[in-house]
């Protein structure tokens, strides 16, 4: 009997440590109707994910300025490699474009690390558990009225 005590005692606390451990994404809603969020790093950068009644955008934001560059690498753990286009929003900030787009979704959905080297910087993301928030902004777009 007391086996079976000091099992269950074992399982319960393991299965509250992931929930602990999720990323906080900040929310600000903007005048023009989008919601946005960041998840910053303790370095000061930050992962931008953008919610529109139109569309999705993502970028990155570093503390420092950043050199020109049209493309950024992204290494999700679990989750693979992809390198993605990106224009510059402004000094410090590019957003990523076309596809790149679909797989930054991706990686935020699936890893539970982010590693996004751009211009010669390289910034890590704990982004386990971003996957509701990816979602949350994806069903913004599906819930609209039909013909807006």
């Amino acid at each position: 009997m007391m086996r079976l005590i000091a099992a269950v005692a074992v399982l319960g606390t393991v299965g509250t440590v992931p929930a602990a451990a999720q990323a906080q994404w900040d929310e600000s809603r903007l005048e023009s109707g989008t919601v946005e969020f960041r998840l910053r790093n303790d370095d000061g950068a930050a992962i931008v994910l953008g919610c529109r009644v139109n569309g999705v955008y993502t970028g990155f934001e570093f503390p420092e300025p950043l050199e020109d560059t049209e493309r950024a690498t992204l290494r999700g753990i679990p989750g693979g490699r992809q390198n993605v286009a990106v224009v510059r929003v402004n000094e410090r900030a590019f957003r990523v474009t076309g596809r790149g787009i679909d797989e930054t979704l991706r990686l935020l959905r699936t890893s539970s690390r982010l590693n996004v080297r751009l211009a010669g910087e390289s910034a890590d993301f704990e982004v386990f558990g971003s996957q509701s928030t990816v979602l949350g902004c994806l069903a913004r777009q599906e819930a609209l009225p039909p013909g807006l």
